[in-house]
């Protein structure tokens, strides 16, 4: 599961250095404990068919709402999935900031 209502998918190594990333969090910390919990309960190793299809198990579909229409998304180290709608809706909000995360060459973070 990602944040957002869409899925992640990790290449193997990417995957292995967030989850050391989660297990050297202070898991003192409640937010962490939960966020390792959710995170490690809904990841799938899943492998590409003879046709190059991936399978999305149905728990993880109904998660992310998809249907019929998905839109995949790179970004970064990893690959989303989104509910071609749920990414519209998503876009049409947060492009208007798109311009100004990259104010004078570097990112504007919050």
């Amino acid at each position: 599961k990602g944040q957002d209502r869409c899925l992640v998918v990790w290449p193997r190594e990417e995957l292995d250095a967030y989850a050391a990333a989660l297990r050297a969090s202070a898991q003192a910390n409640a937010r962490v404990r939960a966020m390792t919990r959710v995170f490690f309960s809904s990841a799938y190793a899943e492998s590409l068919d003879r046709q190059g299809r991936l399978t999305i198990p149905p728990v993880l579909r109904d998660y992310a709402s998809l249907d019929r229409e998905l839109t995949v998304v790179g970004a970064d180290n990893r690959i989303e999935i989104w509910a071609a709608d749920a990414w519209e809706t998503y876009l049409s909000q947060h492009e208007a900031d798109f311009a100004e995360l990259d104010q004078d060459g570097g990112v504007v973070l919050p």
